[in-house]
């Protein structure tokens, strides 16, 4: 029996928003054909026998998020008792393995699964990654410095060209990857994120949202300066002045939005770091619309979860979102407030 291994850390972090829910719909996508391994050590679809797929994550505390999705799916589940910090150094150094530290507890691996990027040491079994977006290489200056020097630290150069497979969200992000690593066509594909998971659970309204907001519209990434919440804002303040008896309250997800003194256009709504997924659902389906004015996004995983919820959408027109978008989006250039205000018109003038 073929056994995959499944680095599950970007599952287990509730900081990783979309990029762990894309992982999963990634794993489960990769996972539901069988396999087997050949000669040259790629595993092909058969029909004959299902691998076995093993997840694990490293820490001080094994990840229930990751348990349950592991039971969910009838994966094991194997947690590397190490704290991520001295992961990381040991990995760095050359000095730990993800997939012989696995091999010690679980036998042999035929493949290993990396839905993003990470400190995993030497692999010496063959890899099939995922990118996401290459947003940290094109424009550093939207990172934090502790950020950028993680990234520095990583070794993606080496992942990215040392993958046996190479698996992309979205073509944006593919030809991204082809034109800064030089890699070969043949061994990259893309596969974007499917089977949207949040209509499958019950929503409930947030705790933290005040019972006086019945109107709003929701941002997310509010503490990321790639998505550009100030346009939508700026936008949302000039509706305000049309619709003073009925005015809309910016709802943001995904931390403070960074602004100088009295450069923020209006007051919003913050929410808490984390919103789990039956809330997340709730904001989604009372939303007036959702506003996503990013400058670069290699997907827009939100914005699908959103469509099929029933919710409005306004998108920029940058990075991939006029590739991978969903149907009826509005597409708007991030740099324009006043084609956010009329697309705003629209939206909320046809449920009016």
């Amino acid at each position: 029996m073929a056994r995959i291994l499944i680095d599950a850390r970007a599952l287990a972090d509730e900081r990783s928003g979309g990029v762990g829910r894309a992982a999963r719909y990634w794993i489960l996508q990769v996972t539901s054909n069988e396999y087997r391994v050949t000669s040259d050590n790629f595993l092909l679809v058969t029909s004959y026998s299902l691998p076995e797929v093993v997840c694990v994550t490293t820490g001080l505390k094994p990840s229930l998020a990751v348990q349950e999705f592991c039971e969910a799916n009838h994966f094991k589940y194997l947690h590397l008792r190490l704290p991520n910090k001295l992961w990381t150094a040991l990995s760095l150094l050359q000095l730990i393995s993800l997939s012989r530290a696995a091999e010690k507890r679980v036998g042999k691996i035929d493949l290993v699964l990396l839905p993003n990027l990470g400190f995993v040491g030497p692999l010496h079994r063959p890899y099939h990654l995922l990118i996401h977006d290459l947003s940290f290489l094109i424009e550093p200056h939207w990172f934090s410095l502790r950020r950028r020097w993680w990234h520095r630290l990583m070794p993606i150069k080496k992942l990215i060209e040392g993958a046996d497979k190479l698996d992309c969200v979205s073509e944006q992000t593919r030809q991204d990857a082809l034109r800064i690593f030089k890699l070969d066509e043949n061994k990259t594909s893309v596969i974007p994120p499917m089977d949207f998971g949040l209509p499958n659970i019950e929503a409930v309204r947030p705790s933290w949202l005040p019972n006086s907001i019945q109107k709003f519209v929701l941002f997310l990434g509010g503490a990321d300066p790639r998505k550009n919440i100030h346009t939508a804002l700026r936008a949302i303040a000039l509706y305000n002045v049309g619709h003073s008896t009925s005015p809309l309250v910016p709802i943001v997800l995904g931390g403070q939005v960074k602004c100088k003194r009295n450069q923020c256009p209006l007051s919003h709504v913050k929410a808490p770091n984390h919103v789990s997924d039956p809330e997340l659902k709730y904001l989604y389906q009372n939303a007036a619309t959702i506003l996503y004015p990013s400058w670069y996004e290699g997907f827009g995983l939100p914005l699908h979860e959103a469509y099929h919820l029933g919710t409005p959408i306004i998108a920029s027109t940058a990075g991939a979102l006029p590739e991978t978008a969903p149907p009826k989006t509005f597409f708007c250039h991030p740099a324009k407030p006043h084609e956010w205000l009329m697309a705003l018109e629209v939206i909320l003038g046809r449920s009016a």
